[in-house]
């Protein structure tokens, strides 16, 4: 039992109310990749509330107009970002390059793991597209048919090491081969 369980219930049990301060996320350094749903617990469509509720607290805010949160990150140093749509207020893309090897697929290839590039196009098959981007950058990218609007999953490699070092999940109205830069 943690010191603030014993403290709720003891303030509980007394007809007290007790507030605690915001707890705080630290680094999400682990975690299941879950190609066209989320990351680390967190989902595509979910709000900001549901995503606090999964992992705490952010490190930073961005809010927009009306104070909505726009961005929320919950890594330090390293980059794992959860982007909201304005309007909704709901996730609309996960962008994760978290070092440590603690952030992988339900079939084993893992962030900054030398190799494990093979892992996923092995996975994903021909259903799995390498594509080079207008200003050069590679990526391998799977479009996920999804309701209610289709996902799509970007890996980006470090292809020296066959290791990738950044995934994103993102509604994607295109097809695989548009341009982010559009």
């Amino acid at each position: 039992m943690t010191w603030r369980s014993c403290l709720a219930a003891i303030a509980f049990a007394s007809g007290l109310s007790v507030a605690f301060p915001a707890v705080h996320a630290g680094d999400v350094t682990q975690g299941l990749i879950r190609g066209g749903i989320g990351v680390a617990g967190i989902e595509l469509g979910m709000t900001a509330a549901e995503v606090r509720a999964q992992l705490g607290e952010p490190q930073m805010v961005n809010k927009g107009a009306g104070g909505v949160p726009v961005y929320m990150s919950f890594h330090a140093n390293d980059i794992f970002g959860v982007y909201f749509d304005e309007a909704t207020g709901r996730v609309r893309m996960l962008i994760v390059a978290v070092k440590g090897g603690g952030l992988c697929t339900g079939y084993g290839a893992c962030l900054y793991r030398e190799g494990d590039l093979e892992k996923v196009k092995k996975h994903y098959g021909k259903k799995l597209l390498r594509f080079t981007d207008r200003d050069g950058s590679v990526t391998y990218r799977r479009l996920v048919p999804m309701s209610p609007r289709n996902v799509m999953v970007e890996f980006m490699p470090a292809e020296d090491t066959n290791a990738i070092v950044q995934v994103e999940m993102l509604y994607w109205d295109g097809k695989i081969t548009d341009s982010a830069l559009d």
